[in-house]
């Protein structure tokens, strides 16, 4: 009895701790911040709910249509989702510890409280990594991470050896958010390695070979069932598509990938080679501790390796969005715990200080990440509100009401604020750039309180507004005088 009190003592602890974790990782964005689908979704949220349909993410479909249904919209509550998200996040990666955790307390492996939490940090790092940040730019995010949390389950069930839940929740997961099937397959690795004693035979290699494949196999039933739909009319948008190219071109991509991981986390890490440097630590250690049993060294090495490939199964198919290859820090995160659990001694102690500054960088760049977010947010609704001012003036002296709003942008437009340092495709991407029209009806909304549009978006394309109003104009920054051109009805704005 006492000891189950104690087991479940700790458990509590342990989720609490990974919970303060996340939360401190991700603190800085607790406050209101928007990206471009944002936008979108406060002017007519079903355009966003319903772009789930055709990339054939059922269940995070049916999250958000409940929701707008019982008049609940997304971004409007921001700081309610943000805490569930937070808490959904922290019970994936609690999950994720109690099973390798457990697994190693079966093999007689459990080590002190202090160390077992040393090992719970580095296996929450996909969770508290600065891609994973991205999230973090759409509060209409939430769904997606309830896909992370089918894809624990899967994994817990697995380590149970209820295969028929596996399938269940992998599906549940990859309907929910395609790239959660691929962090399952880094742990299920993880545990077939640890399970099998840190020694590659014939066995553990088909093992996880068949679980790594399962979880493929989960995403290859998605995108099926997303073409079948398209094919009999249930979805009319075409499905999200795989890539196709040569070998090269794929190898090359992938090198890509694993290199600006390895030498700047994808330019969201402040320190240069940071992930390259925990990686080989890791690798140094476990040789230097593993002198004599090779076979052990080489399987980590062999698994990590393995882990990496995973990672990137999708980036090289479809997206290397940030929210996509974040799973390349669960590998990392796999792979220094699997070294960490096999060193004693002065190796532990190093890998320790390891572990501390890896959590510690990816929870620093993560607050840089929220005030760079904010940076470029504040600027977004300032050049909104001087575009929305000049109208208001315009209308003020000619007596006429600006109802069309028409834009485009100069031949040289960077999709993110020169002053804004940390940025990765959606992550502190211009808003402005992207999509101006629902920005000016956002911060007019915003500014007056209106439920009502002020503007309709014209029709006309980019290409001829801009060769008719603006063409051979070039700027390098933000001037409402020059970008801005009113006619008649229409106002004509063009992003530099």
């Amino acid at each position: 009895m006492n000891d189950e009190r104690s087991k479940s003592l700790g458990a509590i602890t342990a989720f609490l701790f990974t919970f303060v974790l996340v939360a401190i990782a991700f603190l800085g964005f607790f406050r209101f911040g928007f990206g471009a689908d944002t936008m979108t979704h406060y002017l007519n949220p079903l355009i966003n709910i319903e772009s789930k349909l055709p990339y054939a993410r059922y269940i995070s479909y049916f999250i958000e249509i409940t929701l707008y249904k019982m008049g609940i919209i997304l971004p409007e509550h921001y700081r309610l989702f943000y805490i569930l998200f937070l808490l959904v996040t922290a019970a994936a990666a609690f999950i994720y510890q109690q099973i390798f955790v457990g697994l190693l307390d079966e093999k007689g492996m459990k080590t002190d409280i202090i160390q077992e939490y040393f090992g719970r940090a580095i296996l929450s790092l996909p969770f508290i990594s600065t891609l994973y940040s991205e999230y973090f730019m759409f509060p209409e995010c939430f769904a997606f991470c309830v896909g992370f949390l089918f894809s624990a389950i899967a994994v817990l069930l697995y380590s149970r050896k209820k295969y028929i839940g596996v399938a269940l929740f992998l599906i549940m997961a990859v309907f929910t958010y395609q790239v959660t099937v691929m962090i399952s397959a880094v742990y299920m690795l993880l545990y077939v390695v640890v399970k099998y004693d840190f020694i590659l035979t014939a066995k553990m290699f088909w093992r996880g070979l068949i679980s790594s494949l399962s979880c493929i196999f989960a995403g290859f039933i998605n995108y099926i069932v997303s073409r079948i739909f398209f094919y009999l009319g249930v979805i009319t948008d075409t499905p999200k598509q795989i890539s196709m190219g040569s070998v090269f071109d794929r190898i090359r991509h992938a090198l890509y990938i694993l290199k600006t991981f390895f030498i700047s986390g994808n330019g969201l890490v402040p320190i240069p080679y940071a992930n390259a440097v925990v990686a080989l630590l890791a690798v140094i250690l476990i040789v230097i501790c593993h002198k004599g049993r090779i076979g052990e060294a080489f399987t980590i090495l062999f698994a990590g390796m393995i882990m990496f490939c995973l990672a990137i199964v999708i980036p090289l198919i479809q997206s290397d969005a940030p929210r996509v290859i974040f799973v390349l820090y669960a590998a990392l995160g796999c792979m220094v715990a699997l070294s960490y659990v096999q060193l004693k001694g002065r190796e532990k102690s190093i890998m320790q200080v390891v572990i501390v500054g890896a959590v510690f960088l990816q929870i620093f760049a993560n607050q840089q990440i929220a005030v760079n977010h904010y940076i470029s947010n504040a600027q977004d609704i300032a050049c909104a509100r001087a575009v929305l001012s000049a109208i208001d003036d315009y209308e003020k002296e000619t007596g006429k009401t600006v109802t069309k709003i028409a834009t485009c942008s100069d031949s040289v437009c960077y999709s993110h604020y020169e002053n804004v340092y940390y940025t990765l495709e959606q992550i502190n991407e211009r808003v402005a750039v992207t999509v101006p029209y629902s920005l000016l009806e956002y911060v007019n909304k915003m500014d007056k309180g209106t439920t009502e549009r002020r503007f309709k978006k014209s029709k006309k394309s980019p290409e001829k507004v801009r060769n008719k109003y603006f063409d051979g104009m070039e700027w390098d920054r933000f001037n409402v005088n020059e970008q801005l051109i009113i006619k008649g009805k229409t106002a004509y704005w063009c992003m530099y």
